[in-house]
Formats: structure tokens, sequence, C-alpha cells
């Protein structure tokens, strides 16, 4: 499959910097909600002092894995466009919203409210940690070679228990109760292409690569 050319999608004023209409006020401080980022998100967190640099992945030196780095993105949704596309999701890109059967990335303001200010801009979206695969008794989803977590539809039988188990509140359900997510583009991968969204991402804040080293370069990037 050949990626299709994409327009990053103008946000807030058209300027850069802080869009005007997507920003979330917190009633946390930058460090307490940088501190609980670090804690929940599965893999490794790497942490800035204002943004966060995040690598998606579980804990096995042989992973795949994204490095998100935020103090680079720009928040265009470039990369929600790409995944809609590739994978034949419908509907349109939205400012704010959730995850949904039709929607498995998001990219968020998250907006400071006390005396340390400040924003930033955080990635939701399925990070493979496997969670659900021991839960599932369907043996519906399951840990590809690599790393990436993928869910067989004609197997799933629609119970939740992967939504239960989840600690990012990931899964959503189609119309056919069958659970949908980010599968990490693997059938791309088996073609010797990057995941849709690091293809697309015109600032390059999305890496794709080894773990081990994506966790070096995270590291060295903080």
């Amino acid at each position: 499959m050949v990626m299709p050319n994409l327009e990053p999608l103008a946000i807030g004023n058209g300027q850069s910097g802080r869009p005007e209409n997507k920003s979330k006020e917190t009633g946390i401080s930058r460090r307490e909600f940088v501190g609980a980022l670090g804690a929940g998100v599965g893999g490794i967190c790497l942490l800035g002092t204002l943004n966060t640099i995040t690598v998606l992945a579980d804990s096995t030196a042989q992973q795949k894995a994204i490095l998100y780095d935020s103090t680079l993105c720009i928040g265009c949704h470039t990369c929600e466009q790409a995944c809609k596309q590739v994978n034949n999701l419908e509907g349109e890109i939205t400012i704010g919203g959730d995850l949904s059967s039709n929607t498995w990335l998001k990219v968020d303001l998250i907006e400071f409210s006390q005396a340390e200010g400040g924003w930033l801009f955080i990635r939701r979206a399925c990070t493979h940690c496997g969670t659900c695969v021991s839960v599932c008794p369907a043996g519906a989803i399951s840990k590809r070679e690599g790393g990436m977590v993928v869910v067989n539809q004609d197997k799933c039988i629609g119970c939740h228990y992967c939504f239960e188990a989840c600690p990012l509140d990931i899964p959503r359900y189609g119309e056919d109760g069958t659970m949908r997510k980010c599968d990490f583009c693997f059938d791309r991968l088996e073609l010797g292409k990057e995941p849709a969204c690091v293809e697309a991402c015109p600032v390059n804040a999305l890496i794709y690569g080894d773990r081990d080293k994506l966790v070096v370069e995270g590291r060295e990037r903080v």
C-alpha cells in the first residue's frame, strides 16, 4: 500500500504554537501530570522538563517500538489522518474527542492551570503492552514477533475483558461488538514499511525502530 500525500491539518488560528481551540485545563501541576504519565504508560516513558518523550513498547529488548517526541509534535493531526486512511476507518478528524472503533489514535493538548503553567501534546493509542492478551478467553488477541499486539475479529466474542484489563482504557468496540485498536500497522511492517503515522509525520516527531536503540535515543534527547 502506498501512503497518500497528506497535508498537515489546519487547527486553531492557523499559526504555529499553542492551538486556540483544543486546550484542556487540568487541576494538576506539570510535575504531577508527567509523573502520572510515567507511571501509567506501558513500556518506557522518558521525561523532559516540560514535554515528554515516550517509547511505545513493552520491556522485551528485541521489541520494535515507536518513539514519540512531544517537543517536536505540532499537533497537526496528520498522523491521525494517515491512520484512518491506511486502515479504512470512517469518520472525520476531530479536535478533542476520544478513541473509538474508527479512531485508533488521538493527539491531544494538555494545558496546566497551576503556577508552573505550560502545555504539551500527548499521543493516545495502544502501547502494545500485551496486558489484554492473557485475559482474552477466546484467544482473539496475540502478541506477534516484534511485539505488536493484534486482534483477530473473527475470534473476538466482545466480552470486554480486554477493556477491563487495559491500564490505558484503549480498547473500543465496533457495531459488531468486536474490539478494535491500533495494530501497529503490522501488515505494513511485513512489507518492510513503517507504521502509517510514522511515515506521515511532517516533523519527524515519531520514529520507528528497534526498541533498545530508541530507548538510548530517547535518553539522549532528554
